[in-house]
């Protein structure tokens, strides 16, 4: 990305992305997060019984994504609705501006986990598929909090 790219990143609120350098995450890792991630709670079950809820706080924390009260309906992809034509303007304003406000309102932690839920529970269903979900997220959450209370 160049520099003008970033700086739009960060003005909207996603420049944490910027900071994580991961290319890829080792299969036999992903996989192990998938099927002891518990789409139906919330929660990734740890050796030992240990039960780790996730929420919307802990993608903030992760990611800093943008936490906004505004819920996100996911669209059909069939229909071709971008997100963006989903916001309604208010007045005739600069549309730049505009989307960076409206876009922080938005409640992106609860999205990206939201598409959590959805995609681990269609590929239990059907193993057979490839992951399409954040997978980079349940990878770096677990060693963030093992890292803290190694720490205690």
């Amino acid at each position: 990305m160049n520099e003008r790219q970033k700086t739009a990143v960060r003005q909207l609120g996603f420049g944490g992305l910027l900071d994580f350098d991961v290319a890829s995450v080792p299969g036999t890792l992903a996989y192990w997060l998938l099927e002891h991630f518990d789409h139906l709670r919330c929660s990734l079950m740890l050796p030992n019984d240990v039960q780790l809820v996730v929420d919307t706080k802990d993608v903030e924390l992760v990611f800093g994504f943008p936490n906004g009260g505004l819920k996100i309906d996911r669209c059909d992809i069939n229909t071709g609705i971008k997100y963006l034509e989903t916001i309604p303007l208010e007045e005739e304003v600069d549309i730049n501006a505009m989307q960076t406000k409206k876009v922080k309102k938005h409640d992106w932690c609860g999205y990206l986990l939201n598409n959590m839920l959805r995609t681990r529970e269609l590929w239990k269903n059907n193993r057979s598929k490839v992951f399409s979900g954040p997978i980079v997220f349940l990878v770096v959450c677990p060693s963030i909090i093992a890292v803290i209370l190694s720490t205690i």
